[in-house]
């Protein structure tokens, strides 16, 4: 499993709720290096039940793009919202590179 570093979230009211953006070097630390990724996508569960595949994941787009900023994810505002408006995230992707589990943080 692969996780990228702590990234500081960047809300866009132009995303469509499922877009989700990172610069390419973040995307490398994921072992992901094309230009989007459908990844299932779980939020603030335990590994247990993120390697289980167990519960509410949904599908996310994941856009590797070299206008982003090293170290910043962007995703819509209202995801952000619904998400309680956190800070920062960390994104860890399966081995398989077909899920991913997004911990967020207050700050």
């Amino acid at each position: 499993m692969r996780h990228t570093t702590t990234l500081r979230i960047v809300p866009d009211y132009n995303f469509p709720f499922s877009k989700m953006v990172v610069s390419p070097l973040d995307g490398a630390d994921l072992n992901l290096i094309s230009a989007c990724y459908t990844l299932k996508l779980f939020v603030n569960v335990s590994l247990e039940t993120f390697s289980a595949d167990v519960g509410n994941g949904f599908q996310i787009q994941l856009y590797l793009e070299h206008r982003c900023k090293q170290g910043t994810l962007e995703m819509s505002r209202a995801f952000w919202e619904k998400l309680g408006k956190p800070r920062e995230a960390a994104i860890l992707v399966d081995d398989a590179g077909q899920k991913a589990l997004l911990l967020t943080r207050k700050g």
